[in-house]
């Protein structure tokens, strides 16, 4: 059962995630890329959402982030990528977010050199948005140590644990729910949700939710 509500989307039926997801019964949370993303099977996955996929065999990776964390945002966030010709240790920014005054920033999960960013993100981020996998890369770098394997995982565990944190996100909204704290559109058919999470919480709560999930640097106002 649904309360009255008046339409907040000019009646896009189209593009309405509860439209969608009513449309769909009880299945997966509505999004903007889709969970059978066109995922390579030479591509690894990061926890903290980066990928990487071999670019040659003198130690050149390309980078970029998952479409589980590109779909975690309602409007498509502009990247920070660094020059090519930078060198960044483990555990400094690699890759930054923007979201409203506030980042989201990614360390490096090894020492690298940037050979080339894709600057295509600069000016055509909701199609690359949406092939995360292949013309949506962010950064072609070179590995001055092998990758460990145990840091990278295939995508089937990758999407368990993405999984997980959406099931940390409905807990941490209904939390709030019981507490009277007031909340946006939320979920349908027992605690799906329907919307992103900036949708729903306040911004910044939202982000510390994100950087404790993924394990990312402290933002930077």
């Amino acid at each position: 059962m649904l309360d009255y509500r008046l339409c907040e989307r000019s009646f896009d039926c189209e593009n309405c995630p509860l439209d969608q997801a009513m449309r769909g019964g009880h299945g997966a949370p509505v999004t903007s890329i889709a969970e059978t993303a066109d995922i390579p099977d030479t591509v690894r996955f990061h926890a903290s959402h980066l990928w990487m996929n071999e670019a040659s065999t003198r130690g050149e990776w390309i980078l970029g982030l998952d479409h589980h964390a590109l779909r975690a945002f309602s409007s498509v966030p502009t990247f920070s990528l660094p020059r090519p010709g930078r060198h960044i240790g483990r555990g400094e920014e690699l890759i930054s977010l923007i979201v409203d005054d506030d980042a989201l920033r990614w360390p490096a999960p090894a020492n690298v050199v940037i050979l080339e960013r894709n600057d295509r993100w600069s000016r055509e981020a909701a199609m690359l948005r949406t092939s995360p996998y292949r013309d949506g890369w962010a950064l072609l770098a070179k590995f001055l140590q092998p990758p460990r394997a145990d840091d990278w995982m295939e995508a089937s565990a990758m999407a368990a644990i993405a999984n997980a944190e959406r099931e940390s996100l409905k807990e941490l909204v209904l939390a709030g729910l019981k507490a009277g704290t007031p909340a946006g559109q939320t979920a349908h058919d027992g605690g799906v949700l329907i919307a992103p999470g900036d949708r729903i919480l306040p911004l910044r709560d939202y982000l510390t939710f994100l950087r404790a999930q993924w394990r990312l640097l402290p933002g930077r106002r």
